[in-house]
């Protein structure tokens, strides 16, 4: 039996915006484990620290089987690259879960958007094969807003869409 696209599991993050931002941990997991049930490969990536988050694009990317070799150091065009196979050799629908992203983002903030953006910009490219590709974007910041990663909003999700919800 076929789903109307609007009554998809994952309608409300496909809607708006690939990218969705959560500032409480047990909201993202009911997200994650949402899509779970619809067959979402999840990618882990941990932003706590740039050696984390190196780690994490390499596992979840599976780096060494794409490029032949781990970096030292993560490189924007590489992790661009990187995306343009994995996590979709694995599944047709995938969500990246980008934990403690505050950190990277009070790190160094082009940094973050930089990865915001690759992760935005190949989620618009895999729809062209009808494929789905969303991030969840973890943040401390109820106030966080970001410019517009792939020319398209960062979104906060439905259970925290009002400040009210973020408890400002």
């Amino acid at each position: 039996m076929m789903v109307a696209p609007h009554e998809r599991a994952d309608w409300p993050f496909l809607q708006c915006s690939p990218t969705t931002l959560f500032l409480k941990p047990e909201n993202m997991l009911q997200a994650i484990q949402t899509l779970e049930k619809i067959e979402y490969h999840v990618c882990h990536f941990d932003c706590s620290s740039d050696a984390a988050l190196l780690a994490s694009a390499v596992k979840e990317l599976k780096w060494e089987a794409q490029f032949g070799s781990c970096p030292d150091m993560l490189n924007f065009d590489a992790l661009n690259d990187a995306v343009r196979s994995e996590p979709f050799d694995t599944a047709d629908n995938a969500v990246v879960v980008l934990k403690d992203f505050q950190k990277l983002w009070d790190r160094d903030e082009r940094q973050g958007f930089h990865v915001l953006d690759i992760f935005t910009s190949a989620s618009r490219d895999y729809l062209l094969f009808g494929k789905h590709l969303l991030t969840f974007v973890h943040v401390s910041d109820p106030r966080f807003e970001t410019q517009k990663p792939g020319a398209l909003p960062a979104w906060w999700n439905g259970r925290e869409w009002f400040h009210k919800d973020r408890g400002i």
